[in-house]
């Protein structure tokens, strides 16, 4: 495990090296709600017997550019981490 968790920390740095550190809640939520390969099941599932809600794939569009602008880096920063989780 802890080999798997520094190989997919490496991928994923290398698309964020000067802020990796900011992005790491959205990697271990990501990392957290893959099913693993042995029991099938997410580590979430495995110690609270659900699945965390995450934020929808799609959002209304807003006025407010601020918000626009922190949904556009959630939504690119999840779909990185899943990038990162796969090759990992």
């Amino acid at each position: 495990m802890e080999r798997q968790n520094e190989t997919y920390l490496q991928v994923f740095c290398k698309c964020t090296p000067e802020d990796w550190d900011k992005h790491l809640p959205m990697a271990e939520f990501v990392y957290n709600g893959q099913p693993h390969s042995v029991t099938k099941q997410t580590p979430f599932y495995l110690m609270y017997g659900s699945e965390p809600t995450g934020f929808p794939m799609a959002f209304p569009k807003t006025n407010v550019p601020a918000v626009e602008e922190q949904i556009s880096r959630l939504l690119k920063a999840r779909d990185d981490t899943r990038a990162a989780h796969e090759l990992a």
